[in-house]
């Protein structure tokens, strides 16, 4: 019986050590950015991740992903227009299914969140894009990206890209 117990705590350990805990933007996303004269685009990409199985009642691997932002001039414009998204994909295409969730958040010139917008794409093999979430802002208003997914409960890997592309008005 004490063997039991102490491979048990053993195995338990090792879980623990392997299988970190979703922290809803991975600290290991990979910023890039693009500036044209009247535009400019952010991104972020996760390193290939297992996922955490079941995390926030996930039906599979739930993937951290991450958030960019962009800000209107607050001079120089009349307005904004902001496009965001985001897409996973598997690492190995083996027909399995996932899931993300995509959110833009706009913010007031003091930082306060002015509103938001949701969406989602599910179900998808492969690859699994979010649809185009379009929005205007003010000058000195500011927007977020932000994105996370899911991927099937099968071996295998998956990354979450998340971005924002601003045109000035």
């Amino acid at each position: 019986m004490r063997t039991i117990f102490i491979t048990a705590l053993a195995v338990l350990a090792a879980l623990a050590v392997s299988a970190q805990p979703a922290t809803a933007d991975d600290p290991d996303a990979i910023p890039s950015q693009r500036n044209w004269d009247d535009a400019e685009s952010r991104e972020c990409v996760t390193p290939w991740r297992t996922g955490v199985l079941g995390q926030y009642g996930a039906q599979g691997f739930f993937i951290d992903g991450c958030t960019v932002r962009v800000w209107c001039p607050p001079t120089g414009v009349r307005w904004c227009e902001v496009t965001g998204g985001g897409f996973i994909q598997t690492q190995v295409y083996a027909g399995h299914r996932l899931t993300l969730n995509s959110r833009v958040r706009r913010f007031s010139s003091n930082g306060s969140v002015i509103d938001w917008q949701d969406r989602t794409c599910g179900g998808s093999p492969d690859i699994c894009v979010a649809p185009a979430i379009v929005t205007t802002l003010l000058p000195g208003e500011s927007a977020s990206e932000q994105c996370n997914g899911v991927r099937e409960n099968r071996v295998n890997t998956a990354e979450v890209r998340c971005s924002i592309f601003m045109e000035y008005k």
